[in-house]
């Protein structure tokens, strides 16, 4: 027979597991926050930009491999801060410095630039956030362009 002890024994475990896998599965549902610093994947953003730039004919017949090269000298590292802010170096050999905000919607991610190199510059590029993956769209002369960057570190404060 079991007493009124053993009967909250049975019930407490189970309803204990339960509460805790709840509250697990509750916190790995949530969209990890963006911010921090992210950096280009270069081989990841050559697979993305190689077609697109062929698409619109702008890697001429043959020069496929010199294409490659040349993106695959591109360089690129996004720092979202947490107060929304972010700086942006990008370019080839000499890099540009971007400037402006950043706004984050579950998995969507959005980047409003306000100044390149310190003067005014109104642009845009959005995306979305996979784990440590960011990939960000950018339009370039009617040419979806997509930047695939891994996160190098955690966000650091503003």
């Amino acid at each position: 027979m079991r007493t009124s002890l053993d009967s909250r024994r049975t019930f407490g475990v189970p309803t204990f597991f339960a509460s805790i896998m709840s509250v697990l599965v509750s916190c790995g549902s949530r969209d990890a926050s963006v911010a921090g610093t992210w950096t280009l994947d270069t081989a990841a953003f050559v697979e993305a930009a190689l077609p697109v730039l062929k698409e619109h004919g702008r890697i001429p017949a043959r020069a496929e491999g010199q294409a490659k090269a040349q993106l695959g000298k591109v360089r690129m590292s996004v720092d979202l801060a947490s107060d929304g802010s972010f700086v942006c170096h990008m370019g080839i050999g000499t890099t540009a410095r971007f400037e402006g905000t950043w706004v984050q919607n579950g998995k969507n991610v959005a980047l409003v630039q306000t100044l390149e190199d310190g003067e005014p510059k109104d642009d845009q590029m959005s995306g979305t956030q996979d784990g440590n993956s960011l990939r960000l769209v950018h339009d370039e002369a009617g040419m979806a362009m997509c930047y695939v960057l891994r996160r190098s570190s955690a966000a650091s404060p503003r």
